[in-house]
């Protein structure tokens, strides 16, 4: 049992540092306090043309578009959210929100800085809508809060997320 174990560890590691790999790239020494930059390439999901695929393409509806600054005109980075999930746009503001319940939708799009737009669209089965929107910039401030604050959180009921919320803890 335990050589079996073993083996399955032996295995699991070929597969995350394969023979060599530590040789074929060598990354240069950190230094304590010095900041360092990852990247993950993570492959995007696309699924196999699969009879079950095409099914779900035909049944489920499709929302695309750009969102952009309204003075500027530059694409932005945005949250849309129709009722069936949630995207983010890309660095050139684009996006596309796959398996959406075809008929009548309200989509909220919403960028810190910018008014939020609500906008009604009607998803067809099988097909893909566009929904482009230019946002606009919020106003300033009227006014600022200063002096001493003192906050207090009173939950209603114990949520389902970690532990019980005490005097010093929410």
């Amino acid at each position: 049992m335990l050589a079996l174990r073993l083996s399955m560890l032996a295995l699991a590691l070929s597969l995350v540092h394969p023979a060599g790999a530590h040789a074929q790239k060598r990354e240069p020494p950190v230094k304590e306090g010095e900041a360092v930059d990852t990247v993950v390439a993570i492959k995007p999901f696309v699924p196999a043309d699969t009879a079950w695929e095409r099914r779900w393409r035909e049944e489920t509806a499709t929302l695309a578009g750009t969102i952009r600054d309204a003075e500027t005109g530059l694409p932005l980075r945005a949250n849309v959210i129709p009722e069936d999930g949630w995207e983010f746009t890309d660095s050139l503001g684009q996006y596309t929100a796959e398996g959406q319940e075809p008929g009548r939708q309200t989509v909220v799009i919403e960028q810190r800085g910018f008014l939020a737009e609500r906008r009604t669209v009607e998803l067809a089965a099988g097909q893909t809508t566009t929904l482009d929107v230019s946002l606009r910039r919020a106003p300033a401030p009227c006014c600022a809060l200063t002096g001493s604050w003192r906050v207090r959180f009173v939950l209603a009921r114990r949520g389902g997320m970690g532990p019980a919320p005490s005097d010093s803890v929410v």
